[in-house]
C-alpha cells in the first residue's frame, strides 16, 4: 500500500494559475459533462470508434432527504458517480491527468478539463483499474483538490494508491464530494435521473447523432438515502434526426499590406436543423459545437428568439474542427477572432497576427444564416422580406 502523496507542480505557481481559469458559469452540471465525455473517450480509447456500443456509463445520484420547508421536501446530495469500462487510468493517461494543459490525450483536448471538477467540488475521486499485463492489472486512487492542503504544496491532485492487483477488467470510477456552492447542492439533491439524462441528450447531441447506431449503454440512476429511486437509459429513440445536413464553406481572411483580405482558403462547417416543437423549446438558437458538446451561440438572423413556425422551433448545430481547436479552458466558450481584433492589431508594434489566416465570427455568421435561409421556404420568404424592407427604407 503507497503513502499518499501530493503531485506537485513544476514551473508554476498553481494558486496563480488557477486564477487564470473560469467556472462555467450557470451550468451547475458541467462537471457531469466533463465526466460523461471523459468516459466516452476512455470507451474509445479501449474499443475504438466503431465499437463504441461495446462500452457502459453509469451515473449515480445519491441524495438524502432534508429538512421539509412548507409544502415543499429538501434534498441534499451526498456524492455523485459516474462509472465507465473504458481504458481506465493507465501509465500514459496517469501522466497526463498529473500535468496541467497536457494536449497529448488527443480527441481535441487541452488538458484542462478537470479545473472544472476542482470549481464546483470540495474534493474529487478517481479509483481506477488498468491493463497491466496479461495476468495483472494496476489499481490507481487519486484526489483532486484545490483546498488549502492542496495549495500549500502546489498541488491540486493527491496520488493515494498505486500497486498491481489481479487480473480485472478495466474501469474508472471519478466520485464527486461536497459541492462548494449551497444552492447548487440543492439542486443537485433535487436533480432527477429523467431531467439529467434530457440535459446530457441536449448537451452532447451532435455526438449522439454521430453515433446513434453504435452508442454506448448509458444509464443514470437516482438513489435516495441509498436506495434505487429510479432509472433512465439513453436509448435511440431519445436522439431527434436532423431535419437537415448541410455543409456551408466560410473564407479565412489575413492580413495583407495593412488591410484584412479574404483569402483562396477556405473552411468547411457541418450543419444540422432540428425542428422541435414549441413546447419542448424555448428559444430559436445556433448552437457552436466542440467536441460533440454545445458551446456558446450565434445570432439567427431571420428569427427571433421566441419566433415560431407553424407551431415549432429551431435549433441549428454548427460543427468542425475549427471550432474543437478554438474551444477553451472553460469549456464550450469557443474563441472566434472578430474583424476588429484583426484591424486593431495592425496598428499595434507587436504585428501579432501577420503570418496568420483566421475565419472571422462575422463571416460565419453571414454565410451560416445565408445558408440556413436556402434551407427552408419561410426563411426565403422572410429573406425577401428583409430585403424588401430595406429597398423601401
Amino acid at each position: 500500500m503507497n503513502t499518499p502523496k501530493y503531485i506537485k507542480a513544476s514551473c508554476i505557481y498553481l494558486p496563480r494559475e488557477l486564477d487564470s481559469f473560469k467556472r462555467k458559469k450557470g451550468n451547475y452540471l458541467q462537471p457531469i459533462f466533463e465526466a460523461v465525455t471523459n468516459a466516452w473517450e476512455a470507451i474509445m480509447d479501449k474499443f475504438g470508434n466503431d465499437n463504441l456500443n461495446k462500452g457502459s456509463i453509469v451515473i449515480k445520484l445519491f441524495a438524502e432527504k432534508g429538512l421539509d420547508f412548507g409544502n415543499q421536501s429538501a434534498y441534499n446530495i451526498q456524492k455523485i458517480t459516474i462509472e465507465d469500462n473504458g481504458i481506465g487510468l493507465d501509465e500514459a493517461n496517469l501522466e497526463r491527468l498529473k500535468n496541467l494543459r497536457d494536449p497529448s490525450k488527443g480527441h481535441s483536448n487541452n488538458g484542462t478539463g478537470r479545473i472544472q471538477y476542482l470549481f464546483f467540488f470540495g474534493s474529487t475521486n478517481i479509483e481506477s483499474v488498468s491493463a497491466a499485463g496479461k495476468s495483472k492489472s494496476k489499481m490507481v486512487k487519486v484526489t483532486l483538490s484545490m483546498n488549502s492542503s492542496f495549495l500549500v504544496n502546489n498541488s491540486i491532485m493527491r496520488l493515494d494508491e498505486e500497486h498491481d492487483v489481479e487480473f480485472q477488467p478495466s474501469r474508472t470510477v471519478v466520485t464527486f464530494n461536497n459541492p462548494l456552492d449551497e444552492k447548487e447542492s440543492q439542486s443537485y439533491g433535487a436533480l432527477s435521473a429523467g431531467v439529467l439524462k434530457s440535459d446530457i441528450v441536449h448537451h452532447s447531441l451532435a455526438r449522439l447523432c454521430d453515433n446513434r447506431e453504435k452508442l454506448p449503454k448509458i444509464t443514470i440512476e437516482r438513489y435516495l438515502n441509498n436506495e434505487l429511486e429510479d432509472t433512465q437509459e439513453i436509448k435511440v429513440s431519445d436522439i431527434p434526426v436532423p431535419d437537415k445536413d448541410e455543409d456551408v464553406e466560410v473564407p479565412y481572411v489575413a492580413i495583407r499590406e495593412n488591410k484584412v483580405v479574404k483569402t483562396d482558403k477556405k473552411e468547411s462547417f457541418r450543419i444540422r436543423s432540428f425542428v422541435v416543437s414549441e413546447s419542448k423549446m424555448e428559444c430559436n438558437r445556433l448552437y457552436l459545437v466542440s467536441k460533440g458538446e454545445l458551446g456558446n451561440t450565434l445570432p439567427l438572423d431571420l428569427l427571433a428568439d421566441k419566433e415560431t413556425v407553424d407551431g415549432n422551433r429551431y435549433m441549428f448545430l454548427l460543427s468542425g474542427e475549427y471550432l474543437d481547436a478554438r474551444d477553451s479552458d472553460d469549456r464550450g466558450n469557443i474563441n472566434l477572432m472578430k474583424e476588429s481584433e484583426l484591424k486593431k492589431s495592425i496598428s499595434s508594434e507587436y504585428k501579432i497576427f501577420q503570418d496568420e489566416e483566421f475565419v472571422l465570427k462575422e463571416h460565419i455568421v453571414e454565410e451560416v444564416n445565408g445558408k440556413i435561409s436556402t434551407l427552408y421556404q419561410v426563411f426565403e420568404e422572410k429573406e425577401r422580406e428583409k430585403d424588401d424592407k430595406i429597398q423601401e427604407l
